[in-house]
Protein backbone atom coordinates (compact mmCIF):
# COMPACT_ATOMS: atom_id res chain seq x y z
CA UNK A 1 0.00 0.00 0.00
CA UNK A 2 1.57 3.30 -1.08
CA UNK A 3 0.52 6.65 0.31
CA UNK A 4 1.88 10.17 0.22
CA UNK A 5 1.68 12.55 3.14
CA UNK A 6 3.19 15.98 3.66
CA UNK A 7 4.50 16.49 7.19
CA UNK A 8 6.98 18.58 9.11
CA UNK A 9 10.64 17.63 9.20
CA UNK A 10 10.37 16.74 12.89
CA UNK A 11 7.32 14.54 12.37
CA UNK A 12 9.01 12.77 9.44
CA UNK A 13 12.02 11.85 11.56
CA UNK A 14 9.77 10.71 14.40
CA UNK A 15 7.57 8.57 12.14
CA UNK A 16 10.64 7.00 10.50
CA UNK A 17 12.21 6.19 13.88
CA UNK A 18 8.94 4.68 15.13
CA UNK A 19 8.69 2.51 12.01
CA UNK A 20 5.36 4.01 10.93
CA UNK A 21 6.63 5.00 7.49
CA UNK A 22 9.12 3.31 5.20
CA UNK A 23 10.56 6.20 3.20
CA UNK A 24 10.70 9.97 3.52
CA UNK A 25 12.24 12.97 1.84
CA UNK A 26 13.54 16.04 3.60
CA UNK A 27 15.77 19.05 3.03
CA UNK A 28 19.22 19.61 4.53
CA UNK A 29 21.83 22.35 4.25
CA UNK A 30 24.69 20.31 5.61
CA UNK A 31 25.15 16.64 6.39
CA UNK A 32 22.08 15.92 8.54
CA UNK A 33 22.32 14.74 12.11
CA UNK A 34 19.91 11.85 11.52
CA UNK A 35 21.36 8.56 10.30
CA UNK A 36 19.96 6.64 7.37
CA UNK A 37 19.67 9.44 4.88
CA UNK A 38 21.17 9.75 1.44
CA UNK A 39 21.45 12.80 -0.81
CA UNK A 40 19.14 12.51 -3.81
CA UNK A 41 20.00 15.86 -5.41
CA UNK A 42 21.16 19.38 -4.63
CA UNK A 43 19.04 22.42 -5.42
CA UNK A 44 20.98 25.67 -5.89
CA UNK A 45 19.66 28.80 -4.22
CA UNK A 46 19.56 32.37 -5.46
CA UNK A 47 18.82 35.84 -4.14
CA UNK A 48 16.20 37.75 -6.12
CA UNK A 49 15.16 41.39 -6.43
CA UNK A 50 13.10 43.47 -8.80
CA UNK A 51 15.15 44.74 -11.76
CA UNK A 52 14.42 48.26 -10.44
CA UNK A 53 15.64 47.55 -6.90
CA UNK A 54 18.85 49.44 -5.92
CA UNK A 55 20.63 46.10 -5.30
CA UNK A 56 19.98 45.11 -8.93
CA UNK A 57 21.94 48.16 -10.05
CA UNK A 58 25.10 46.95 -8.28
CA UNK A 59 27.41 44.63 -10.22
CA UNK A 60 28.50 42.77 -7.09
CA UNK A 61 26.67 43.83 -3.92
CA UNK A 62 28.48 43.14 -0.69
CA UNK A 63 27.06 41.06 2.14
CA UNK A 64 26.82 44.26 4.21
CA UNK A 65 24.70 45.90 1.50
CA UNK A 66 22.40 42.89 1.41
CA UNK A 67 22.13 42.81 5.22
CA UNK A 68 20.69 46.34 5.16
CA UNK A 69 17.94 45.31 2.72
CA UNK A 70 14.62 43.93 3.91
CA UNK A 71 14.05 40.26 3.16
CA UNK A 72 10.88 38.46 2.20
CA UNK A 73 11.34 35.38 4.33
CA UNK A 74 9.87 31.95 4.88
CA UNK A 75 7.99 31.91 8.21
CA UNK A 76 10.15 31.69 11.34
CA UNK A 77 10.35 28.41 13.25
CA UNK A 78 10.09 26.29 10.10
CA UNK A 79 12.68 23.78 8.96
CA UNK A 80 13.14 25.54 5.61
CA UNK A 81 13.68 28.93 7.30
CA UNK A 82 16.50 27.44 9.38
CA UNK A 83 18.14 26.01 6.27
CA UNK A 84 17.82 29.25 4.31
CA UNK A 85 19.23 31.22 7.27
CA UNK A 86 22.26 28.88 7.37
CA UNK A 87 22.78 29.25 3.62
CA UNK A 88 22.51 33.05 3.84
CA UNK A 89 24.93 33.13 6.78
CA UNK A 90 27.42 31.10 4.72
CA UNK A 91 27.68 34.06 2.33
CA UNK A 92 27.74 36.62 5.14
CA UNK A 93 24.09 37.66 5.00
CA UNK A 94 22.27 37.68 8.33
CA UNK A 95 20.20 39.98 10.49
CA UNK A 96 18.28 41.48 7.59
CA UNK A 97 15.14 43.38 8.52
CA UNK A 98 12.07 41.24 7.74
CA UNK A 99 9.75 42.90 5.23
CA UNK A 100 7.32 40.00 5.14
CA UNK A 101 7.07 36.34 6.13
CA UNK A 102 5.16 33.93 3.91
CA UNK A 103 5.37 30.46 2.45
CA UNK A 104 3.16 31.40 -0.50
CA UNK A 105 5.45 31.63 -3.52
CA UNK A 106 3.07 33.91 -5.43
CA UNK A 107 3.12 36.38 -2.52
CA UNK A 108 6.94 36.23 -2.49
CA UNK A 109 7.04 36.88 -6.25
CA UNK A 110 4.69 39.87 -5.98
CA UNK A 111 6.57 41.35 -3.02
CA UNK A 112 9.88 41.07 -4.88
CA UNK A 113 8.42 42.63 -8.02
CA UNK A 114 6.97 45.50 -5.95
CA UNK A 115 10.48 46.15 -4.60
CA UNK A 116 9.56 45.43 -0.97
CA UNK A 117 12.75 43.46 -0.47
CA UNK A 118 14.79 40.53 -1.68
CA UNK A 119 14.01 36.83 -1.48
CA UNK A 120 16.16 33.75 -1.09
CA UNK A 121 14.67 30.84 -3.05
CA UNK A 122 15.53 27.79 -5.08
CA UNK A 123 16.88 28.96 -8.46
CA UNK A 124 14.33 26.97 -10.41
CA UNK A 125 11.51 28.88 -8.66
CA UNK A 126 12.27 32.16 -10.44
CA UNK A 127 14.25 30.89 -13.46
CA UNK A 128 11.60 31.98 -15.95
CA UNK A 129 11.25 35.43 -14.38
CA UNK A 130 15.03 35.91 -14.52
CA UNK A 131 15.17 34.67 -18.14
CA UNK A 132 12.44 37.13 -19.18
CA UNK A 133 14.02 40.02 -17.26
CA UNK A 134 11.12 40.53 -14.86
CA UNK A 135 13.33 39.54 -11.91
CA UNK A 136 17.04 39.91 -11.18
CA UNK A 137 19.21 37.23 -9.57
CA UNK A 138 21.80 38.88 -7.33
CA UNK A 139 25.33 37.56 -7.94
CA UNK A 140 26.80 36.09 -4.77
CA UNK A 141 29.88 34.08 -4.00
CA UNK A 142 29.78 31.28 -1.53
CA UNK A 143 31.17 27.85 -0.94
CA UNK A 144 27.79 26.14 -0.84
CA UNK A 145 24.68 28.16 -1.61
CA UNK A 146 22.35 25.20 -2.06
CA UNK A 147 20.07 22.81 -0.20
CA UNK A 148 20.08 19.02 -0.53
CA UNK A 149 17.01 16.88 -0.96
CA UNK A 150 17.62 13.77 1.12
CA UNK A 151 15.96 10.39 1.23
CA UNK A 152 15.44 9.08 4.77
CA UNK A 153 15.16 5.34 5.26
CA UNK A 154 14.34 3.46 8.47
CA UNK A 155 17.12 1.29 9.86
CA UNK A 156 15.31 -1.93 8.92
CA UNK A 157 15.36 -0.93 5.22
CA UNK A 158 18.82 0.63 4.94
CA UNK A 159 20.47 -2.17 3.06
CA UNK A 160 18.06 -1.41 0.19
CA UNK A 161 18.61 2.36 0.17
CA UNK A 162 20.84 2.36 -2.92
CA UNK A 163 18.19 0.47 -4.80
CA UNK A 164 15.66 3.13 -3.75
CA UNK A 165 17.98 5.92 -4.86
CA UNK A 166 18.39 4.39 -8.31
CA UNK A 167 14.63 4.06 -8.57
CA UNK A 168 14.08 7.68 -7.53
CA UNK A 169 16.60 8.92 -10.08
CA UNK A 170 14.83 6.94 -12.78
CA UNK A 171 17.61 4.45 -13.41
CA UNK A 172 16.82 0.76 -13.64
CA UNK A 173 18.11 -1.27 -10.75
CA UNK A 174 19.05 -4.90 -10.36
CA UNK A 175 17.10 -7.10 -7.95
CA UNK A 176 18.25 -7.05 -4.34
CA UNK A 177 20.83 -9.70 -3.49
CA UNK A 178 19.59 -12.66 -1.49
CA UNK A 179 20.04 -12.20 2.28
Amino acid sequence: NIGLEVMSHEKLLSEISLGRIDLGYTLAYEEPQHPGSARVCTQPLGLYVSPHHPIAQLSAPSAAELCRCPIIAVPAHTHLRGLLDKALASVGVSGCPIAMETDLIDAVREAVLLGIGFACAFRRTFATAVATGTMHRVPIDGPRFAIDIRQVIPHRHRRDHRRGQRHVRGRPHPPSPAP
